[in-house]
């Protein structure tokens, strides 16, 4: 059992799931996406407009933060130390599964990010996947 447990319980397999969480979301919304295996993005994504966008899936799992002289407390953390080249970033609570949506350039230069269990509504995810659901590319490559 320790060799399963060692196995499912790291970064690389919660981003595995993630991923194909993502996709599940993405696809019953109506978002066509295929998985790609390239750096810094993990799906090719068609809005309805047959515009594409490229996605970046971050999972996790609720983790509790112990601070000095305080009582714990509880957030999703997010690595984002790559390089953001994605059209979008998806943040996904893998234990309620909910996701977020942002843009990749609200994010800025973080290198990580928390997120409080709270913002995880379904408001908040409808609106995301509205987002990506009606994307419009303004320029289209090669000029068509």
């Amino acid at each position: 059992m320790s060799k399963i447990k060692g196995r499912i319980d790291n970064a690389a397999h919660t981003g595995r799931i993630g991923e194909f969480f993502a996709m599940y979301v993405l696809e019953r919304y109506g978002i066509e996406c295929h998985h790609v295996d390239r750096s810094g993005v993990d799906l090719w994504c068609q809005s309805y407009y047959e515009d594409m966008f490229t996605l970046q899936v971050k999972a996790a799992n609720l983790a509790n933060l112990n601070r000095k002289d305080r009582n714990p407390e509880h957030r999703y953390l997010y690595n984002l130390a790559s390089q953001k080249i994605a059209d979008f970033y998806m943040f996904i609570a893998l234990d309620e599964q909910r996701v977020i949506i942002k843009p990749t350039e609200e994010l800025g230069r973080k290198l990580s990010m928390q997120v409080h269990p709270n913002k995880f509504t379904e408001e908040a995810e409808k609106e995301g996947l509205d987002l990506l659901r009606n994307f419009r590319r303004v320029s289209h490559p090669l000029g068509q």
